[in-house]
């Protein structure tokens, strides 16, 4: 042994490895023990706590040969230990080095050694190996598949759906509008679209107050002329009553006359409609928001429905549509396109190869508009007959009419054209129900709440009227997650659950992270939370008890310390 000042000699250096073999990462820590003259007490490099972490992640322990700064190469055959050792005979060898150390060795003196940042992956990394174990289960048929619209991957807090948007063929991930804004210049003049066909009612036009509100935002930030616009056919405007044009005046809304609500070549209709029905078909309360397209005294328009409410920022929709982009969102119930909401920056061209398209075009159930069919949709969806079946064919699918119409109008879409054609969240900018929202959705990223409209909502984001909480809450402060291995804990029935709809199911071990859902064989639906010590099911789908229970929770679970 060398003297207080001199080359330190350690009895004894080896590492812990700490091998988390079902996460795929390995952290190792390096353990000296040095000597001094001062007295005979061995201490490790590392505190107990990262012991006890590093043993409770299964350790493995190796020597190794380490350069270090004064310190020499330790010697191997002093520690009289195998390469490889468990759990167990890892923390007696570690006691026994020390005792036999504490023996031999005066009083030391400790250097720590640099230890790693993280001995445990990352939380995204546990809940990408809880994903990923669940995936791999059902694929095999081992576990139940749940409804999609209820996956296990959605989180309320990460924003909107994850691939309810479409190209015109398949569902696919949303474009980002908010980035593509950013790109729009200063200035400009912009328009907030609104449409009446037919004799008003009273009350009217209720949520006015609110695009007024984001009209007034989007003029101030980007400097620009933003105005309110109502389309209305031409022989409907004698039909508005001196309380509708105070409303007009109050709000400055500028009426357009339209001169068609359908196509004027358009010669196919259902066969137990015709013209001179004000009802009965959607067609021509949907076809008559396509003069929206041919506004082209402004850089950007944006039509919305009259029952949509503003409960957030959509400027960023307008900014970039300017930019050179048709943006629209998917249905509530499965339809590919919604046409409550969509915005463009208009061109007349756009507006006659919607009239060109019209002519000689028809529809049926089976093959859609054209024979374009219904793709991404599995078959029919609603309003495939009227304008959002219309639209989606014209704009976003390849038919033979609409490239003839497209062409006869001098006018080319997608990446290389005058006009791209994108779909954006519709969780966020055109919200239609909960339908394809993560579940327990935050409400607070709702920006054009759409519907549901009456007071009796469910489980779906109501109006403001009508929301008397947020849906979720910010989450507590997430603890350092440990190292920790996927568990299947079982969650058994809940028949006789005396109104509560919820149960807890104590874990033996520490939690660190859960699969966000589950489900039964029969399509029960549970939202799954988790403390430390317990994991909590509730039905979602209804309130009701189950008693069905093959339900199963896959939660990451690191061992409790020993103590």
């Amino acid at each position: 042994m060398m003297s207080n000042g001199q080359a330190l000699q350690p009895e004894g250096f080896f590492w812990m490895q700490a091998d988390h073999a079902l996460l795929g990462q390995t952290s190792t820590v390096a353990i000296s023990t040095e000597t001094s003259t001062a007295g005979k007490q061995t201490r490790s490099s590392i505190s107990e706590m990262m012991i006890d972490q590093a043993l409770a992640a299964h350790i493995s322990v190796s020597h190794a040969p380490m350069v270090e700064a004064e310190l020499a190469r330790p010697n191997p055959a002093a520690l009289g230990a195998p390469h490889e050792l468990t759990t167990t005979q890892s923390t007696t060898f570690l006691q026994a080095a020390s005792a036999e150390s504490a023996s031999t060795l005066p009083e030391t003196t400790v250097t720590r050694t640099t230890l790693p940042r993280q001995l445990a992956p990352s939380r995204e990394e546990v809940k990408q190996r809880i994903r990923d174990h669940v995936h791999k289960l059902r694929s095999k048929g081992r576990l139940p598949k749940c409804r999609d619209q209820f996956r296990d991957d959605s989180d309320p807090r990460s924003g909107g759906c994850k691939t309810c948007c479409n190209d015109g063929v398949r569902w696919k991930p949303c474009f980002d509008v908010e980035t593509c804004a950013q790109s729009a210049p200063l200035g400009g003049k912009y328009a907030f679209v609104l449409v009446q066909v037919g004799r008003p009612g009273w009350p009217w036009l209720t949520f006015l107050d609110t695009m007024k509100a984001q009209a007034n935002m989007l003029a101030s930030t980007s400097k620009s002329t933003v105005d309110i616009v109502l389309l209305i056919p031409e022989w409907d405007v004698k039909r508005l009553s001196q309380n509708h044009l105070s409303r007009i005046a109050q709000f400055n809304i500028k009426i357009v006359k339209v001169p068609w609500t359908l196509p004027p070549l358009l010669r196919w209709w259902p066969d137990d409609w015709n013209p001179t029905k004000t009802a009965g078909w959607c067609g021509p309360q949907d076809l008559v928001r396509l003069h929206t397209v041919g506004l082209d005294e402004y850089d950007a328009a944006a039509f919305f429905d009259q029952d949509i409410e503003f409960h957030g920022d959509v400027t960023p929709v307008l900014r970039c549509a300017a930019t050179g982009y048709f943006l629209s969102t998917a249905g509530g119930v499965g339809e590919p396109l919604n046409v409550g909401f969509f915005a463009v920056r208009p061109d007349k061209r756009l507006l006659q190869a919607a009239e060109f398209f019209a002519e000689n075009v028809t529809f049926n159930r089976q093959n859609g508009w054209d024979k374009g069919g219904f793709a991404p949709a599995g078959g029919y969806f609603v309003g495939a007959e009227c304008g959002q079946g219309y639209l989606h064919t014209l704009y976003y699918k390849d038919t033979k009419k609409a490239r003839m119409a497209l062409k006869a109008a001098n006018i080319k879409l997608g990446s290389n054209g005058a006009v791209k054609m994108e779909q954006i969240d519709k969780c966020i900018w055109n919200y239609q129900t909960g339908s394809d929202c993560p579940y327990k959705y935050d409400c607070n990223l709702v920006r054009a709440h759409h519907k549901p409209t009456q007071k009796d909502h469910g489980r779906d984001c109501p109006k403001l009227a009508y929301r008397t909480t947020t849906t979720t809450s910010s989450p507590p402060p997430l603890k350092p997650i440990l190292p920790c291995d996927i568990v299947s804990i079982h969650v058994g029935d809940h028949c006789k659950c005396n109104g509560v709809y919820s149960k807890k199911i104590a874990a033996d071990g520490i939690i660190q992270e859960c699969q966000l859902s589950t489900c039964n064989p029969p399509g029960d639906m549970f939202s799954v939370t988790f403390t430390e010590s317990e994991v909590k099911i509730t039905r979602e789908d209804a309130d009701g008890c189950w008693c069905d229970g093959d339900i199963k929770v896959h939660c990451c679970i690191a061992p409790k310390a020993d103590h």
